[in-house]
């Protein structure tokens, strides 16, 4: 029988370089990543994984160039809206993680509709992370607990790893099982720099829009054959 992760984080990334290869336009990728994520995410939930969570939009990359910011930002209008349609009836609960206060107001709009619409759905979970950076996430949780030092019973002594998870931004959730990471990049780029301790690793050589069903089962494979350890 093959081990499910409990929790999967994807860091689907190069889409730039796959336009490139399909002589496709600018900002193509972008748009051809959100339409094939609805598959990858089913099928995924599919296999009896219970949350998937998808780094979408990090806090550093506002540092792109507007246009390109400017044109995500449609692009996630558009997804949510469709996603809201597609979601509401099959029980998966949506969250959209991080300051969500950046975002123009019909964005903003469309990520409280779709929180709201599955907020009591409990068969799975889709987080999806816009304007999130794991760097970030630490130092709100350390002006949190600054604060619960100075103002209630906390005392520095009783901070220990447990408590600093119960102020992180998923601090309701599971640290991840497995994470992803498509293209040539070895390394987690910011994402979940507390949650990610114990995670089991996979870096494949495969560009963003060709991330399928296929591919995720030769993780799957991958990650049955690791040994996980909670100590070392």
């Amino acid at each position: 029988m093959t081990v499910i992760p409990y929790h999967i984080w994807l860091i689907i990334d190069w889409n730039r370089r796959w336009a490139k290869n399909k002589s496709l336009p600018t900002f193509e990728w972008h748009r051809v990543w959100a339409e094939t994520l609805d598959t990858i995410v089913e099928y995924i939930f599919n296999r009896w994984v219970n949350t998937i969570t998808v780094y979408g939009f990090s806090t550093e990359n506002w540092k792109r160039n507007q246009i390109e910011v400017s044109v995500l930002m449609k692009i996630f209008l558009q997804y949510l809206m469709k996603m809201n349609t597609k979601l509401v009836d099959k029980g998966i609960k949506v969250n959209i993680l991080w300051d969500k206060s950046a975002f123009n107001s019909d964005l903003q709009q469309a990520i409280q509709t779709i929180e709201e619409s599955t907020r009591r759905k409990t068969e799975h979970t889709f987080n999806l992370c816009l304007n999130y950076w794991g760097r970030a996430d630490l130092i709100q949780a350390i002006k949190h607990i600054s604060d619960d030092v100075k103002q209630w019973d906390l005392k520095p002594e009783d901070i220990d790893d447990e408590l600093v998870s119960q102020y992180l931004y998923t601090w309701w959730q599971p640290d991840p099982d497995l994470i992803i990471r498509t293209s040539w990049e070895n390394r987690l780029s910011g994402f979940l720099a507390w949650q990610s301790a114990y995670s089991e690793l996979l870096f494949i050589k495969t560009m963003r829009p060709d991330f399928s069903p296929e591919i995720f089962e030769e993780c799957l494979a991958e990650y049955e054959k690791r040994q996980r350890r909670f100590w070392e």
